[in-house]
């Protein structure tokens, strides 16, 4: 299910005869979301729509599904973790393709 690739572990999940669940492409986060990650990065200064779109490509690239009730969740926990490794200030979500892969795969598996 979990597997070593040359950026880390990829997830190999199998749905049978049927599409994953991704996240739709037009999904925006609720206000308790955006709400949390503000007020848990005062100083962090990040674009939300950049954040968002990164995350609904991620998952559209790497085929995760998730349930409806989860996105947020996986959303907050995803950008969270990002930002716990970027200073504070301006923080650009994927400043580089292999570090934000990297970053959003390790977030998956935590």
């Amino acid at each position: 299910m979990i597997a070593r690739s040359a950026i880390g572990y990829k997830i190999n999940i199998s749905v049978s005869h049927s599409e994953p669940n991704l996240v739709p492409r037009d999904w925006w986060p609720e206000s308790e979301s955006i709400d949390a990650l503000i007020e848990s990065y005062p100083n962090h200064d990040f674009d939300m729509e950049e954040a968002v779109s990164d995350f609904i490509k991620f998952c559209h690239e790497q085929q995760i599904g998730l349930a409806a009730e989860r996105i947020n969740r996986a959303f907050v926990r995803n950008i969270s973790q990002i930002l716990d490794r970027r200073k504070e200030g301006r923080v650009q979500i994927r400043p580089t393709r292999q570090n934000s892969e990297t970053d959003f795969i390790s977030s998956f598996l935590s």
